[in-house]
């Protein structure tokens, strides 16, 4: 690895033995890999902020249901009969002309034909909610959401039900559980942001994306490039990404959405970060108050890898949802 031999000083004060899981490598552990590695690794130490990246167009759209609702892996395309198909085009023909007692009829017929298509059911929900015919609409979300409790849109418009009649609280239990379900959705965020509002509260808009950017720049040749305080996450990171057969050799595979990986990487931030760090750098504070508080894994999936892969959500079962929540409760609103 290419350093320096006062980076060298800093790491091996920073990188202490860690209290964690024997599994999991410690940075001094995670240190020695890069050392010995045929691999070169360039440290290059940076002030650039990391923007998080754009997501807005990494949406979600509620085309998946749950055939077993007891088993979350067991995720569907919906699929939808000829003749079903021809009612449904008619519905939202009828849908587009605000005709929407005539568009309800037309849902239902595809019901009749594909009783499986449950987002007829929040369609039709829509249609009253449009028409501010409240009960009636939560009728049909609640149908839904039985049917199908992983579909965002139910969650979202059934929140906005409740947030008219004025019960907030469940109002936005429905629209943050829409969000986590639909992670990159700009408006059903604001839905969640409005809700606050009528409770004097405030999401946090809080840069958690790692300050850490790294690129193979040749043959066995690898850019390591972070702040300062990111030091024990990029060398992780690092590791990770580049070294042959690591992934494997801690069982989790390269998978793009291993929470092993980022615990890893998190765990070795947090055993670096300085008490100025945790003081001025918000994703680190974040982070350590997470972990502190036993939400290791919420704060990884919510800021870590549904922006990234939010079809994840999709498989969460209920108790992981009911973490979730209260991971973005806890350290998201104010």
């Amino acid at each position: 690895m290419k350093t320096t031999k006062l980076f060298w000083i800093i790491v091996l004060a920073a990188f202490a033995p860690t209290a964690y899981g024997q599994d999991l490598h410690n940075g001094a552990e995670i240190l020695q890999i890069l050392n010995d590695s045929e691999i070169s690794y360039i440290i290059d130490l940076t002030k650039e902020d990391f923007p998080a990246p754009d997501q807005s167009n990494n949406l979600l759209f509620n085309n998946f249901y749950r055939p077993d609702p007891e088993n979350p892996s067991s995720i569907t395309r919906y699929q939808v009969s000829e003749e079903g198909q021809a009612s449904l085009e008619k519905a939202e023909k009828a849908f587009e002309a605000r005709e929407y007692d005539k568009a309800r009829d037309f849902y239902i017929e595809v019901l009749k034909t594909d009783p499986e298509y449950y987002k007829m059911m929040t369609y039709i929900g829509q249609t009253f909610g449009i028409e501010r015919k409240w009960d009636d609409a939560a009728n049909w979300y609640q149908q839904a959401l039985e049917a199908n409790p992983i579909d965002y849109m139910t969650h979202w418009f059934l929140g906005d039900v409740y947030a008219v009649q004025g019960d907030y609280d469940t109002a936005l239990r429905l629209a943050i559980t829409g969000h986590i379900l639909n992670r990159n959705n700009p408006r059903i965020l604001a839905s969640v942001e409005k809700i606050l509002n009528e409770q004097k509260r405030k999401y946090l808009d809080i840069n958690a994306y790692p300050q850490v950017q790294i690129d193979s720049v040749g043959p066995k040749e690898v850019n390591i490039r972070f702040q300062e305080a990111w030091l024990g996450y990029a060398l992780t990171k690092a590791v990770w990404d580049f070294e042959p057969g690591y992934a494997e050799d801690m069982g989790s595979g390269r998978t793009q959405e291993s929470i092993l990986e980022e615990k890893e990487c998190l765990i070795n931030l947090l055993n670096g970060a300085s008490k100025k760090a945790l003081r001025k750098d918000e994703g680190i504070r974040l982070a350590n108050e997470a972990v502190q508080a036993g939400y290791a894994e919420a704060y990884i999936l919510y800021e870590l890898l549904l922006p990234q892969y939010p079809h994840v959500a999709l498989q969460l079962p209920k108790e992981n949802m009911d973490v979730l929540y209260e991971y973005v409760i806890r350290f998201r609103i104010r």
